[in-house]
């Protein structure tokens, strides 16, 4: 109990180090769709409540629409709980700032599972916490969220696969509502394909009996998300769906030059001088300018991906590794969106797909992975003595 506390402790401490000008300026999060979406639904709900009403009818574009349906203000996640207690602005703050400690300790459980060390745990859940897209992707808090959730999703899928039992399935099917909860339904499809390639990751001998215990986890997580769920379908039922056409859907895609961002940081980035060249590039790679990026970093840091590298060879010839090394690029190549086929092919074979917007979307689940490959890498360095540990 007492180490659980230290984790929690510290995981806080970095947070309020990292986001440090937060509490000694007051500032609140107000960037991009923090100021034109989120804080005035959330008011609008506040308010209601408080007063005793029913949040029934968003009224924040065009005619409005039912709250309930709305997916992206999360109207059923119960860090909602936090603006009954505390004033917008802080509660707003405070529901930013507690996903990045459950980010880093979703990570660290996760990876403690595969028996890496602690301190190759931590250093894989700050990664991922505080990687740039984590970080730049506070001015948008349904996918800031879901993406602290998806870790610990698949720890709790993991844990009941391992041992099966009825608290342990109710655990992870809750954990894998609350992604849809968030108010992301891309990450929650795809962390179910997630979870059921855990299943298909085990050896043969007990794959028959993960797949049974998937499906149970994968219908609990659905039965408890299904209020989001019918809402926002019946939705659907009166709205175009999200990706209008492929080329609304392509429009925020990681471009092949981005993928020197993980090691480089943003390179891109157009400083308040202006060199003619880096305004060129990033014109032709963002036409409305750098403030058009999905995220404006996608770094992970050197150390990360030595970690990740020295994983992936020492299990080069792991059946596990090939089988998710091969999904994870295939995630890659849709990120990319137009300068591959595949976003197209998905798009266009695959009509659920149209509902997705913006590969870039898709870069906190690459970042998971690498995080995860730099845990094992530790473990290797510092514990394994050569052995294959994945």
């Amino acid at each position: 109990m007492s180490q659980c506390l230290l984790l929690v402790a510290c995981a806080s401490a970095l947070t309020a180090l990292y986001f440090s000008r937060v509490f000694a300026t007051g500032e609140m999060f107000s960037a991009r769709d923090s100021l034109y979406v989120y804080l005035p639904a959330f008011h609008y709900w506040r308010e209601a409540v408080l007063s005793g009403r029913i949040p029934e009818w968003l009224t924040l574009d065009g005619f409005g629409q039912p709250f309930a349906g709305t997916l992206v203000v999360a109207p059923f996640h119960p860090s909602k709980l936090l603006y009954l207690l505390f004033s917008l602005h802080h509660a707003f703050n405070a529901n930013i700032l507690l996903c990045f400690p459950v980010a880093l300790l979703g990570v660290y459980a996760l990876t403690r599972l595969w028996e890496v060390p602690r301190a190759g745990a931590f250093l894989a859940g700050m990664a991922y916490a505080f990687s740039g897209y984590l970080v730049c992707i506070t001015n948008n808090l349904c996918y800031l969220m879901a993406a602290a959730t998806v870790p610990w999703a698949l720890w709790a899928t993991e844990r009941h696969l391992r041992a099966p039992g009825a608290g342990r399935l109710l655990l992870a099917g809750l954990v894998l509502a609350l992604v849809l909860l968030a108010g992301d339904v891309q990450a929650f499809c795809v962390t179910y394909g997630l979870v059921v390639l855990l299943a298909l990751s085990s050896p043969v001998e007990s794959r028959r009996a993960r797949l049974v215990s998937v499906l149970g986890v994968l219908g609990v997580g659905t039965l408890l998300a299904s209020p989001q769920l019918f809402s926002s379908a019946a939705l659907m039922g009166t709205a175009q769906a999200g990706g209008r056409t492929l080329d609304i859907a392509q429009e925020y895609a990681v471009h092949p030059l981005r993928l020197l961002e993980p090691l480089l940081g943003a390179y891109l980035e157009i400083p308040d001088e202006r060199p003619d060249v880096t305004l060129a590039i990033v014109t032709k790679l963002a036409p409305s300018g750098y403030a058009s990026f999905w995220v404006g970093s996608l770094y992970l840091g050197v150390p990360v991906l030595l970690l990740a590298g020295v994983a992936a060879w020492v299990n080069r010839r792991s059946r596990r590794l090939w089988l998710w090394g091969g999904v994870w690029l295939f995630v890659v190549g849709l990120s990319l969106g137009d300068a591959l086929p595949l976003y197209e092919a998905l798009y266009t074979w695959v009509p659920p797909w149209r509902v997705f917007r913006y590969p870039t979307k898709l870069v906190p689940f690459l970042g998971l992975g690498v995080c995860f490959l730099a845990a094992l890498g530790w473990k290797h360095v510092f514990e394994a003595e050569g052995r294959r540990v994945f």
